[in-house]
């Protein structure tokens, strides 16, 4: 059960806080890299991400994304004090549609390969991860987002939410604040996106 919660709010947070990315104001072509910190079960864990999207036409999309983190302190969990790493791998299609010229509604499905490892074993988990929610451009320096999201891993299944925001410094570079919650796991993640 320990291990399944920590690979489940592993990958619920951290692809909670990847901003997913329409012809108008929005890019659906770009990599980001992150450093996300949070906690898992009450436990301090940091690290960082890289994620990318790919636009196939006006509307579908391709996303991948990889993650590494790990606890801030050992943990002794009965059986020795060690660190606790934590790696997640997905990829996935979406589908995007404009509301009006600087709001798309999006959503997203990924399957994901997550594992951990703890005192020199690993387990790893499969599953997928679903994202819904909006995107907005408002200006041409502010964009924003916020989704609902679901990840089943090894037939246990979380929901959580994520928000976001991004500042623009040049026109296809932005630094963005997010944060993701779910039942055991709050992450928030500092990240720098390149639109390409």
């Amino acid at each position: 059960m320990f291990k399944k919660k920590m690979i489940i709010g592993a990958l619920a947070g951290l692809t909670a806080c990847t901003a997913i990315a329409e012809e108008s104001k929005l890019s659906y072509t770009y990599v980001g890299l992150a450093y996300q910190t949070g906690e898992v079960l009450d436990e301090d864990f940091s690290g960082f991400s890289i994620a990318g999207s790919a636009a196939l036409n006006e509307s579908l999309y391709l996303i991948g994304a990889y993650s590494s983190l790990s606890s801030d302190d050992k943990l002794d969990i009965g059986f020795g004090a060690d660190d606790v790493d934590l790696t997640q791998l997905n990829f996935g299609v979406g589908f995007h549609a404009p509301i009006n010229e600087s709001l798309d509604f999006f959503t997203d499905l990924s399957f994901a390969k997550a594992e951990i490892e703890y005192l020199g074993a690993s387990e790893d988990g499969n599953g997928y991860l679903i994202n819904a929610g909006l995107r907005g451009k408002p200006t041409d320096i502010l964009e924003f987002g916020a989704a609902i999201n679901y990840a089943d891993i090894e037939d246990e299944g979380e929901t959580g939410y994520s928000v976001y925001a991004r500042v623009f410094a040049a026109p296809k570079v932005s630094f963005g604040l997010g944060y993701g919650s779910a039942d055991d796991v709050d992450t928030v993640s500092f990240n720098v996106r390149f639109d390409i």
